[in-house]
Formats: C-alpha cells, sequence, structure tokens
C-alpha cells in the first residue's frame, strides 16, 4: 500500500504549490492542482490567484478532488459525516473547543462511537509547540540555501531552481516517503530523512570542489 501511494506521487499526484503563500513550485501549474476544486470559489487552484490559492487552503472541508473517475466512485469509498473533536475544557472559549478530525489511511477506522481522551500540547520553554516535522523541514530548508546556491554556482545543480522552492519540496517528500514507508511521522524519524539528504548534498559539495 505504501509502495502504490508513492507510485501516485511520482505520476504526479502531489502539488507543491506553497500553501502558505499559494505560490506556484517553479512559476508553472501542476497537474494535481488542475483537480484541486474550491467549493466556494467554484474554481480549480490553478485558475485561482495566488492569494486566492494561499486562502483556500485555509477553507476545511470546501477543498474536493474534481477528478472525474473518483466522482464516479465516491459512494463505494466515502462515508458521510465529518468527524470532529470537541475540547471539554473551562478555559476554552466556544469557538474554540470543536475542531475539524482528518480521518488517517493507516490505523482502525474511526467509529461512530465518541472517544474521549485527555490531550496535551507539548511546548518547550518558549512555550513553541515542539513535534512537528514541517517546522523541521523549514529549518533544514532555510539552513541549507546557500549551499545550493553554491552548487548552482558550480554546476551540480540546476540554476533555474529557486534553492528555497527546491529544498522544501525534497525536504517534504523525503518526510512524507519515510512517514509512509514507516508509519512514524514524528519529529525524530524526520530528523533522520532530514540528515540523509544532508549526506547527498554533502557528497555534491564534495564533488564540486575535485
Amino acid at each position: 500500500r505504501a509502495m502504490l501511494h508513492e507510485l501516485g506521487h511520482g505520476l504526479g499526484f502531489q502539488t507543491f504549490i506553497d500553501l502558505r503563500t499559494g505560490k506556484f513550485f517553479l512559476n508553472a501549474p501542476d497537474i494535481y492542482s488542475a483537480f484541486v476544486l474550491d467549493l466556494d470559489a467554484n474554481l480549480t487552484w490553478n485558475d485561482l490567484a495566488q492569494v486566492e490559492r494561499a486562502s483556500s487552503a485555509k477553507n476545511p472541508r470546501r477543498v474536493v478532488w474534481n477528478g472525474p473517475e473518483t466522482k464516479k466512485a465516491l459512494s463505494r469509498f466515502m462515508t458521510s459525516g465529518t468527524p470532529l473533536a470537541e475540547v471539554a475544557s473551562e478555559d476554552s472559549l466556544e469557538s474554540e473547543r470543536f475542531f475539524w478530525l482528518g480521518v488517517a489511511e493507516i490505523g482502525p477506522s474511526l467509529a461512530t462511537t465518541p472517544l474521549e481522551g485527555r490531550v496535551q500540547a507539548l511546548v518547550n520553554a518558549q512555550g513553541e509547540l515542539v513535534g512537528d516535522p514541517q517546522q523541521g523541514i523549514e529549518e533544514w530548508r532555510d539552513s541549507n540555501i546557500d549551499r545550493v546556491r553554491r552548487l548552482q554556482d558550480a554546476g551540480l545543480v540546476r540554476d533555474d531552481l529557486d534553492p528555497e522552492e527546491l529544498l522544501a519540496a525534497i525536504g517534504a517528500l523525503a518526510v512524507g516517503a519515510g512517514a509512509r514507508l514507516v508509519g512514524n511521522a514524528s519529529e525524530v524519524s524526520a530528523e533522520k530523512e532530514l540528515r540523509m539528504l544532508d549526506t547527498f548534498i554533502d557528497s555534491l559539495e564534495t564533488l564540486g570542489r575535485t
């Protein structure tokens, strides 16, 4: 199942749009985004302006896959209803008590019977949330931008690629593949994947000096 998932990415079932800014990777639309439909705008991501794509990425339950074959098979795979999580805390405001949930592809299916449990956010001494692989990817990207630029100057990396976008895409793909194959999306697992990429960049730099 993991192999088929990754093969799907290789065949284009993935977008490298920067979800924070809405910017296309290499300023070019991709085939995946041609089928991502914002129901409120009634436009696909390829037809939205950059700022509209960034806003659409934060439009929960209103952005859908619009592929014709998927729509034909909808009734066979989709389950009606929307799972929600309620935070039963006296300190929570009413607007902060309910959250949308995304159902995982791995593990048991979500039951209709409500589940209860204690949830605690992990924060560091500065009160910042920790354990987020995306934060590790961003830090890794920022620390390697100058290295990629030097590799471009040496002719070892295409000079028409934006280093920041390239590193973000490679980091996200590597960490995502690792999480799928070993079933671990923790910060520690993401760190191991990024260190493997560091080794690859080190090898390119060594080649550039020879």
